[in-house]
Formats: C-alpha cells, sequence, structure tokens
C-alpha cells in the first residue's frame, strides 16, 4: 500500500509541474505577441509621423531600436 501511495504522489507532482511549464509557456507566448502588436503599432504611428526623407539624409530617428522606451509614447 506504501508503494501505491508513493507512486501516485510522483505521478501527481509530475502532472502539476508539466501544468506548470504549459502555463509559463502561454504566459511568455502572449507577452511576446503583445510585445510585437505594441511594437509594429508604434512603427506604423512612427512612419505616419516622419515625412519621407531624402536618400542621403539619415534615417528619423524613432525607427531606431535602441531609443529609450519611456520616451516611444
Amino acid at each position: 500500500m506504501f508503494i501505491i501511495n508513493i507512486i501516485i504522489t510522483i505521478i501527481i507532482t509530475i502532472i502539476t509541474i508539466i501544468i506548470i511549464i504549459i502555463i509559463i509557456i502561454i504566459i511568455i507566448i502572449i507577452i511576446i505577441i503583445i510585445f510585437t502588436v505594441l511594437w509594429e503599432e508604434r512603427a506604423a504611428r512612427c512612419a505616419e509621423r516622419t515625412p519621407p526623407s531624402p536618400p542621403l539624409a539619415r534615417a528619423p530617428r524613432c525607427s531606431d531600436p535602441g531609443t529609450d522606451r519611456r520616451h516611444a509614447r
């Protein structure tokens, strides 16, 4: 009887660990989707604001990925 209890507990812990891992993966995917959508929106807004520049001029500042995110809004 004791061995059966141990086996049942091991199975339950494995199942819970798998469920937790799946939940974490889903959360990470949702965060990635949200960030890509926001980034695309920001890039589109940026493209609307900045006039097309001549080819020799430097690229518009807001298209740089390294800009500070606090000043993005």
